[in-house]
């Protein structure tokens, strides 16, 4: 389980016709009523399932601001259920979102009678120490390690898929005409296709991470230095995500000023140590409207305090009275010793009358019977309760351990179980992974097509020849993206790659031809 603290800074649109936005910050999200200024909220969380997620819309202002307000009241629904999990199925809860959300975008789109809206969302997830990734559109999401800066999503724009077809340069993306033309979004259409989201950003997290998500102004607006800049600093969430949309103010960005930082505090938290309840969030990052809650708060654990220091009290009195109650024995004991030792000096000075040397010996007899059973008997009495002691002790600690390995069973056997059930698909992503990854590949035919799409109906835009080499970028169930030596990228079906070279081996006859020239007849 993970500790993390985190702040969110959403700021209202200062010109119309522009995305509008949203955030989802654990389990809250901005009313209507916090349109009219800055929507600021700071949480800390140890929560085995953490989510967050940045949403923008497209469309007519007022239009694409509600519809926001019906998304992520339902998204709010779908995420409450995690909360009563001990292990996310992460690909049916992302089935279940994009399908309930787009259709939520769609009916919103037939009540504005075929109003144009698409919904762009960026979600992240923290399950222990696993972090994942969801993307539609064209919001951001960025990995902060070790001084570092590294994106987790791609644009799912017409610009972007003119830079991955080498069209256009990287710095020409944010200019280009295509920018804000979504290639992925909500409220697509059965007859528009498919929703299909990013979903394989799939990682382990170190302490001190930070993940930030930006609105669409401040990823396309700002230089990802001065955005590096800011988020290197080593300063608190609440002060980094204000300085972010300071930048996009500063650089004249009056739109899509949206910034959200979660830090992991920490990745080793105990279950007894997690609140499986909710998280933390204060209502503001101001300091004037956190005061009646602090005072609330101050005024309750008061409360508990008084009453937690009179129990002590109590149990102090009666172990006052138990103790004087042992001593007023222990004094009668010691009476009643007093006593047998003045008979025995009786008994003494009676033998000195009768017979000197007797009583001498009657003395030395007495020393060495009496003194030493009182001795005994106290070290017997000191010994025994030494003993129940000890033995108190060793069985304390011993339900101890047995109850914190019970609490831990309790709390890790469905995570285990979930381990297990997804123990196949993650070595799966993992082998493709590492194939992936800078592998070159041959085409198996001649002439195969090279297409713009994952889809046969899109357009061809070059071929292969049997046994072209290129370059392996990503491969699904159906097709692999490549790129040709020439940098031309585009996708090809994947029964029509192979990892080895199918010229290998096989014969020429050209190899087999007699050069020797046939002789002439000189007639």
């Amino acid at each position: 389980m993970s500790k993390t603290s985190s702040a969110v800074v959403c700021e209202t649109n200062q010109i119309q016709g522009c995305n509008q936005e949203n955030v989802f910050f654990h389990g809250l999200f901005r009313a209507t009523e916090e349109f009219s200024g800055q929507f600021l909220r700071s949480a800390k969380s140890t929560s085995p399932i953490q989510i967050c997620a940045c949403l923008s819309a497209q469309g007519e202002d007022t239009q694409a601001a509600m519809t926001l307000q019906g998304v992520l009241k339902k998204f709010q629904a779908l995420a409450a259920q995690t909360q009563l999990k001990t292990v996310l199925d992460y690909d049916d809860f992302v089935s279940k979102v994009v399908s309930v959300l787009n259709d939520s975008v769609c009916q919103d789109s037939i009540r504005n009678n075929g109003a144009k809206l698409r919904v762009s969302m960026s979600m992240v997830i923290l399950e222990g120490d696993t972090l994942r990734v969801m993307n539609i559109g064209n919001t951001r999401v960025w990995l902060f390690r070790q001084g570092k800066m590294i994106s987790l999503t791609e644009s799912q724009t017409v610009a972007h898929r003119y830079v991955q077809m080498g069209a256009i340069t990287k710095e020409q993306e944010f200019t280009h005409e295509g920018k804000n033309e979504l290639t992925q979004y909500l409220g697509r259409f059965p007859q528009d296709g498919e929703v299909i989201p990013d979903k394989n950003v799939h990682l382990k997290l170190l302490d001190g991470d930070e993940i930030i998500m930006l609105g669409t102004g401040l990823d396309q607006k700002i230089d990802p230095a001065k955005l590096g800049a800011v988020i290197s600093k080593p300063s608190v969430p609440e002060t980094k995500a204000s300085e972010l949309v300071r930048l996009g103010l500063d650089n004249d960005v009056l739109w899509g000023l949206t910034a959200l930082v979660l830090r992991v505090e920490s990745t080793l938290i105990l279950p007894g140590d997690a609140d499986f309840d909710s998280s933390s969030v204060t209502n503001n990052l101001s300091v004037s409207t956190d005061i009646p809650e602090v005072k609330k708060d101050f005024e309750s654990t008061t409360r508990v305090s008084e009453e937690t220091v009179q129990a002590p009290v109590i149990r102090k009195e009666e172990e006052t009275r138990d103790f004087s109650f042992n001593q007023d024995e222990e004094n009668e004991e010691y009476d009643e010793e007093d006593d047998e030792e003045d008979e025995y000096e009786e008994d003494d000075e009676y033998d000195e009358e009768d017979e000197d040397d007797e009583k001498d010996e009657d003395e030395d007899d007495d020393d060495v019977i009496v003194v030493p059973s009182r001795v005994k008997e106290k070290k017997k009495k000191h010994g025994s309760a030494f003993h129940t002691v000890i033995t108190c002790l060793i069985v304390f600690l011993i339900f101890a351990v047995i109850g914190f390995l019970a609490m831990y069973v309790l709390f890790h056997a469905g995570h285990w179980t979930g381990k297990i059930k997804s123990a196949t698909t993650t070595t799966q992503t993992s082998q493709e992974n590492e194939i992936v990854e800078g592998q070159v590949v041959y085409a198996l035919y001649d002439n195969t097509s090279l297409y713009v799409e994952e889809s046969l109906d899109s357009q061809s835009i070059d071929t292969l020849a049997k046994g072209e080499a290129v370059t392996l970028l990503a491969m699904n169930d159906n097709f692999a993206k490549v790129k040709k030596e020439n940098g031309l990228m585009g996708y090809v079906p994947k029964d029509m790659i192979v990892f080895e070279d199918p010229t290998m081996g096989v014969n020429d006859t050209s190899e087999y031809i007699d050069p020797t020239p046939v002789p002439k007849t000189v007639s």
